[in-house]
């Protein structure tokens, strides 16, 4: 996506690109507090603390809450800035790449490789309200 507004001609700052993600960053956290450098999406770190959630390892450290993340305030002021620039058009876009985003985070998807008497598989989506609640 970002390389798409590159060749129509927005250049977006770097510093609102996620870097585990390549998204934008809408909403944006510091991972480590020790180190401003990097930065990620809330729905990223969302993302890290649930895959990490069963093997209770991870390389955040304790951080196994989104309430233990300092948010970026400066960097969601300039992203507001960056969107207001780039007008409504481009705001509808990103509304639906953060939905886009949003459905990859929060919902699994569930197959079933055996496939049934008429050679149909199942396929379904799966979503855990319990598990991103207590994030």
């Amino acid at each position: 996506m970002i390389q798409k507004l590159n060749n129509w001609g927005i250049k977006t700052p770097k510093f609102l690109i996620g870097p585990i993600s390549g998204t934008f960053i809408k909403t944006p956290y510091f991972l480590f507090d020790s180190c401003k450098d990097y930065v990620e999406d809330e729905m990223t770190i969302r993302k890290l603390i649930l895959s990490f959630k069963e093997t209770k390892d991870t390389f955040l450290g304790s951080k196994n809450k989104l309430k233990h993340f300092k948010q970026a305030k400066k960097l969601m002021r300039s992203w507001n800035r960056y969107k207001e620039r780039l007008g409504p058009i481009f705001d509808n876009y990103l509304h639906f790449i953060e939905t886009e985003f949003f459905f990859k985070i929060n919902f699994n998807l569930i197959t079933n490789l055996v496939p049934d008497e008429d050679d149909k598989f199942t396929i379904s989506w799966f979503y855990d309200e319990d598990s991103s609640s207590d994030l």
